[in-house]
C-alpha cells in the first residue's frame, strides 16, 4: 500500500501520517494491521488527549486483546492512570469501509502527462465536429489563405463603417429640430 492509499484508508491527510511516523521515530509500515492500530491511536489522541506515540503503543495492546465483540473495550494508559472505553468494533469497521472505498473509488495520480489521441482529426470527428470547412481551407495554398483573410478583414471594416454611418444618420433623424 502506498502512502496515499494508506491515508485514504484511515481517512487522514498523508502529511499527518508522515508526522505520526516522525513522532514514533521509526518508519510506519503501510499495512492493514498498521492502519487499524493507527486509527485506534488517532481516536485515543483526539478523545483522551494522549500523545500519539503513547496512544500507538496503547492501541497495539488493545488490539492484541480484542475478541471482535461489539462491546466497548476498556483501554488503560501505560501507567494505568487513565482508562478509556473505546468502541474498537466501530473503529475497525471504519478501516474496513476505507479498504472497500480504496478498492472501488481510489484512483492514484498517474505519473507523466496524460495520453493524447493518436489522431486529432479522428478524435474531433468522433466528438461530432464538422471538419469540411477546415479541410477545404487546408487544401488551399498559404498565399490563397492570406488573400482570403485580407478579404475578410476588408469586409469586416466595410461592415463596421456602414454600421457606424447608419447609427449616425439615425441619431440625426431622431434629434428634435430647432424652431
Amino acid at each position: 500500500m502506498t502512502l496515499g492509499e494508506f491515508a485514504y484508508v484511515i481517512d487522514a491527510e498523508p502529511k499527518w501520517v508522515q508526522n505520526v511516523a516522525a513522532a514514533l521515530d521509526r518508519p510506519l509500515p503501510y499495512t492493514l494491521a498498521s492502519a487499524r492500530q493507527l486509527v485506534v491511536a488517532r481516536a485515543l489522541n483526539a478523545e483522551a488527549g494522549m500523545p500519539v506515540g503513547r496512544a500507538y503503543r496503547v492501541a497495539e495492546r488493545a488490539l492484541d486483546g480484542y475478541d471482535g465483540s461489539r462491546k466497548p473495550v476498556a483501554v488503560s494508559s501505560d501507567d494505568g492512570s487513565v482508562t478509556v472505553r473505546v468502541d474498537l468494533y466501530r473503529l475497525l469497521a471504519s478501516v474496513s469501509a476505507g479498504m472497500s472505498r480504496l478498492a472501488v473509488l481510489y484512483a492514484p495520480k498517474q505519473r507523466g502527462r496524460p495520453a493524447r489521441h493518436r489522431n486529432a482529426i479522428r478524435a474531433a470527428r468522433d466528438y461530432g465536429l464538422d471538419l469540411t470547412l477546415l479541410q477545404a481551407n487546408l487544401r488551399r495554398s498559404p498565399a490563397e489563405r492570406l488573400r482570403l483573410l485580407d478579404q475578410m478583414v476588408e469586409f469586416r471594416q466595410r461592415v463596421r463603417r456602414a454600421g457606424h454611418a447608419t447609427a449616425i444618420t439615425r441619431t440625426r433623424r431622431q434629434s428634435p429640430r430647432a424652431s
